[in-house]
């Protein structure tokens, strides 16, 4: 879980942490995040026979450094490419993430869905609770 939520978390601080400090580029910040999650849609796609395991730790390592790298040299010049970092490291790990358990859990319980028990909203004395299908 530390996996998928590491890079969420970071994305969404990277986005708005600029932000607070100038508010002119909080537009092109958010443009370049969801541009790095739609490049990060696309890398996951070919990057599909990599192991999940070292492909999160790419983008933890990247997102690491690029954070790094913004909070010495604070500016325009390098708040831009961590938005579109911290958006293409959300989506990879989230892709790594969901490969993980795919290969982790076995199918018979990622499918499964447990039917609770039926409840009617209708008061069971009434014509309309008697032939509702869920009250019988």
């Amino acid at each position: 879980m530390k996996l998928r939520h590491g890079p969420a978390w970071s994305a969404v601080w990277w986005v708005v942490a600029p932000a607070r400090l100038v508010p002119q580029v909080l537009g092109i910040v958010v443009v370049a995040a969801g541009i790095g999650n739609s490049f990060g849609t696309v890398l996951g796609n070919l990057l599909k026979n990599f192991r999940p395991q070292i492909i999160a730790l790419v983008v933890l390592c990247v997102d690491l450094a690029m954070a790094t790298s913004t909070a010495l040299l604070y500016g325009i010049a390098t708040v831009i490419p961590l938005g579109l970092c911290a958006g293409l490291s959300s989506q990879l790990a989230k892709l790594s993430y969901d490969a993980l358990v795919q290969a982790e859990v076995p199918e018979g319980v990622r499918t499964s869905v447990s039917p609770g028990p039926k409840r009617c909203s209708r008061s069971p004395g009434s014509s309309a609770a008697r032939s509702a299908s869920c009250c019988h």
